[in-house]
């Protein structure tokens, strides 16, 4: 463990500390007493380490769009978005197989032509590759730079390529692991992949609306698609009836790819196919004629081979497999196109986002069976696959996955496929309360409320909202459940045991208060009890920080009239001083203070009880914020990854000198960006998580680092305690996204 050095913070750095709102310039610090400045407190332990006391899955993850079937069709490969991946037997005869490797979403799945090895990959960048009959991890290759979107294995097995949200396109050998071709030509991330059928030539699709082919033999390009309507999203070998070619049309310059223009779209965790995470589909297209081929008679002669390329927006284009001239073009569906599966009769079952499901002839003219999400009653296609013999199509949702005919996609095949277990999802807000052997924990996961209790800690995951949750509170004794929604509302969710809207399933009532606190999303929300009463403050996007009763959101008792969210200003509050949006919130256990900081490098202390700013630091961007036990230290992180500590009672008026000293304490010691930053309630201790998930325990009295260990790598978000000690922190983590820690001196 690295020792660190505790520092006096440098009186340029305390110059800034000026109020926005007339308040006084803070004198000039002077070095540090040596006392602590979290209050009086036992001498720390000289080592320390953490105990996981218990790893919890959250169940609101969803099969995120990997999606693959065996040759022999036996066995189908589901994908989840808490990095597991799931072995389904389709005979229905055993239970399905979860093999854990990846540490994020699994976006895609590819096997060998002999069933033997499997390729996976997804949003940790990864490309692993797994021995089928003995279910052992082969090789495990950092393979892009950013999320891996794209997968196809050659036919004779011994390369994999894949695609990624950094354009590039990457072969590797299955054997060794070690990159074999690296291509660059994609203006936009890569899609999709596919091996030509002599597995000489590799085929890319990509955001930029183009399709590319590549050799294997020399690494040179050997042709790229004029562009086509729409991102290309999936790729395809098909049979049909020889089609004349088009002859060219010229571009039409207005049009602008997924119709949100060139720019890159933001790519999330949660993520599927790429066709899940980019822009609005794009609009209508002026249409290609699809030329009428001759009608397929069945007899062999009478096919010849094309690529098929589908388009996020609905459209479906048939490219010469050499030059990558489009042949035909057809439009199909009403949403954005997730996914195609060819059947062994050249039969094409194509998905829509919205759950729409077609099955069409090899024909490009013929009409197909088409199934509406109405009907179908699962949510957002992920992927399709169409089993060897042609009669099963897999369905993959955000719910899991069924098996359905595919002349009769509403009718579910026989046998069914066993239950998937529910994926983990991501911790994203936290927020701990209670004591005596009632603690508790709520967390937001995936735009849904999760509540655990001690000592069993079993999840209860809420109904979902309307809108996705953003925030989640609890009253200082744990007994109630605040949320803030994406849409800038707060409300009271109910008592924590739930009995409140047990007639209602969890739902709250219609008619149940929600008060439109902000004009954009809560990025915070803190409860406390105060000199006058429970106090509940939010602060969101908006920049404003919102003081509000907690009795408001009750609906009104038998014969009252409901509350007018205009009027009373004492249980209704606008407390910002900020003007650009708020990035951390904290609260004094006392419910005296409240600590904000906004992105524009900017942070606050305010009295609760006059509205008086007590201190302010300007030009630092501050991030994870909270107040010690006894209130009277206030404790952030700040982007030079770099912990500070302010004694807020050495700034009240009237202070005296010796009480000046020692204002602010500063320590650094951390080789990667802070998270998160915690008081330890019963030892003098600082916690902060950092972006590769580390679990840090830091000395009050020097700053030395007393403990570490791996809370997840992915996505780690937040550090909460809870008055026994205990010690919960967020990620998404297959093993466990809510995980609970223990120091032991």
């Amino acid at each position: 463990m690295n020792n660190v050095v505790l520092t006096a913070v440098s009186s340029s750095l305390a110059a800034l500390a000026v109020s926005a709102a007339g308040c006084k310039k803070d004198g000039p610090p002077i070095e540090s007493a040596a006392k602590s400045a979290a209050g009086t407190v036992d001498a720390p332990p000289s080592t320390a380490r953490f105990e996981a006391v218990r790893s919890i899955v959250v169940p609101t993850g969803e099969v995120s769009g990997a999606l693959a079937l065996s040759p022999d069709g036996s066995l189908l490969v589901v994908g989840a978005s808490d990095g597991l991946f799931h072995l389904v037997r389709t005979d229905g005869k055993a239970a399905s197989v979860a093999l854990r490797g990846h540490t994020e979403a699994v976006f895609e799945a590819a096997f060998s032509a002999d069933g033997k090895v499997l390729a996976t990959a997804g949003a940790d960048n990864r490309l692993l590759i797994w021995d089928v009959p003995t279910r052992k991890l082969l090789r495990d290759v950092p393979a892009h730079d950013g999320d891996v979107k794209a997968l196809a294995v050659s036919p004779d097995g011994k390369h994999v390529a894949t695609g990624s949200v950094d354009d590039d396109v990457r072969v590797w050998s299955t054997a060794s692991g070690k990159r074999t071709h690296t291509f660059k030509g994609h203006t936009m991330s890569v899609y999709t992949l596919l091996f030509a059928e002599d597995g000489k030539s590799l085929y890319s699709g990509a955001r930029d609306a183009t399709v590319r082919r590549w050799s294997l033999d020399n690494g040179e390009s050997l042709g790229t698609s004029p562009k086509l309507p729409n991102s290309v999203i999936a790729l395809a070998h098909v049979k049909a009836a020889t089609l004349p070619e088009l002859e060219d049309l010229p571009e039409d310059e207005d049009n602008e790819i997924d119709g949100d223009g060139d720019s890159e779209p933001e790519m999330g965790d949660e993520g599927g196919d790429g066709a899940g995470d980019v822009g609005d589909a794009a609009p209508e297209m002026p249409s290609k004629s699809a030329v009428a081929p001759s009608k397929d008679n069945g007899a062999p002669g009478a096919l010849s081979a094309y690529v098929l390329a589908v388009g996020l927006g609905g459209q479906v284009s048939w490219l010469a497999p050499d030059s990558l001239k489009e042949l035909a073009m057809r439009e199909i569906g009403t949403s954005r196109l997730v996914d195609v599966a060819v059947g062994p009769d050249g039969s094409l079952a194509i998905g829509e986002q919205d759950g729409r499901i077609g099955v069409y002839h090899r024909d490009p003219t013929a009409d197909g069976v088409v199934a509406e999400p109405d009907q179908l009653g699962r949510g957002n296609i992920e992927g399709l696959r169409l089993s060897p013999d042609g009669k099963t199509l897999y369905v993959a949702t955000a719910q899991g996955v069924v098996a359905v005919s595919p002349s009769k996609p509403t009718e579910l095949a026989v046998p069914a496929l066993p239950a998937l277990p529910s994926p983990g999802g991501g911790v994203w807000a936290m927020a701990a309360s209670g004591g005596g052997g009632r603690e508790r924990l709520a967390v937001v996961s995936r735009g849904r409320v999760a509540l655990a209790e001690a000592p069993g800690w079993a999840v209860r995951v809420l109904p979902p909202f309307e809108v996705d949750a953003s925030a989640v509170a609890l009253s200082p004794d744990g007994s109630r459940v605040y949320v803030g929604l994406e849409d800038g509302a707060v409300f009271d969710a109910g008592d924590f045991e739930g009995t409140e809207f047990a007639s209602t399933g969890g739902i709250p009532p219609a008619d149940r208060p929600a008060i439109r606190n902000h004009y954009g999303q809560i990025r915070g929300l803190v409860t406390a009890t105060g000199a006058k009463g429970p106090l509940l403050v939010s602060a969101g996007r908006d920049s404003r920080i919102m003081r509000v009763n907690p009795k408001r959101l009750l609906p009104p008792r038998s014969g009252e009239a409901p509350a007018d969210d205009t009027a009373d200003l004492a249980d209704r509050e606008n407390l910002s001083e900020h003007s650009s949006p708020v990035v951390t919130l904290a609260i004094d256990p006392t419910g005296t203070r409240i600590a904000s900081a906004e992105r524009d490098d900017v942070a606050v202390v305010r009295s609760l009880e006059n509205g008086h700013i007590l201190w302010t630091r300007l030009g630092r961007e501050l991030l994870g914020m909270a107040f010690s036990p006894d209130g009277k230290t206030l404790g952030f992180i700040e982007n030079d990854r770099s912990i500070e500590l302010v004694n807020l009672d050495a700034y009240r008026e009237g202070a005296t000198e010796e009480e000046k000293k020692g204002r602010n304490r500063s320590f650094t010691g951390s080789t990667v960006d802070l998270v998160d930053f915690a008081f330890h309630p019963t030892l003098p201790l600082a916690l902060t998580i950092d972006e590769l998930g580390e679990l840090r325990a830091w000395s009050l009295r020097d700053g030395a680092s007393q403990a570490v260990t791996s809370a997840g790598k992915a996505n780690p978000c937040c550090v909460r305690t809870l008055p026994s000690g205990l010690i919960a922190t967020g990620a998404l983590n297959p093993d466990g996204s809510l995980k609970l820690w223990r120091v032991i001196p």
